[in-house]
């Protein structure tokens, strides 16, 4: 028996980056987390984004999770503006 042409074990392949499925897009939560919102993999486990597993490993819809995120987004409220004395 040979050795020169190993083939990886199926436990052992590095899963696929980006999933299509009907024009959804499913990206791994650890590199959605790293490489877009450039926080650790927990703080987007966290974040309520909408999430699917798939043989074990969490991918999130990229476009839905960004809807999400963008949603969350607060802006401060402005400080009343002073009226004028009137002297």
């Amino acid at each position: 028996m040979s050795t020169d042409t190993k083939e990886p074990c199926v436990r052992h392949r590095t899963p696929h980056p980006e999933i299509i499925i009907q024009g959804d897009v499913l990206m791994r939560r650890e590199l959605f987390a790293r490489t877009i919102l450039g926080v650790h993999e927990r703080t987007a486990a966290r974040m309520d984004l909408p999430t699917t597993y798939v043989s074990g490993i969490a991918y999130v819809q990229r476009d839905a999770s960004i809807k999400v995120i963008a949603d969350k987004v607060r802006r401060r409220s402005q400080p009343k503006k002073r009226r004028a004395s009137v002297a």
